[in-house]
């Protein structure tokens, strides 16, 4: 299911899956969506909860940042 969400809004991020409340608890997950963005030093560099135009904007910049681009 997951994987035909992802290809029907042309999703290609890792997404993580869980089979009980690991990360959940880890991560403080409180809503969805709920976004983890981790560095490529494995740092946790932001979370957000929720959608809107406001969470895709910072989202975007510190991807941007992180990418360099």
């Amino acid at each position: 299911m997951l994987k035909r969400f992802a290809e029907f809004h042309n999703l290609h991020h890792a997404f993580a899956v869980q089979k009980d409340d690991t990360l959940s608890e880890f991560y403080g997950v409180t809503g969805i969506p709920h976004v983890v963005v981790i560095d490529r030093d494995g740092k946790v560099r932001m979370i957000k909860v929720g959608s809107g135009d406001e969470n895709a904007k910072a989202i975007e910049g510190l991807l941007v940042e992180l990418l360099g681009n």
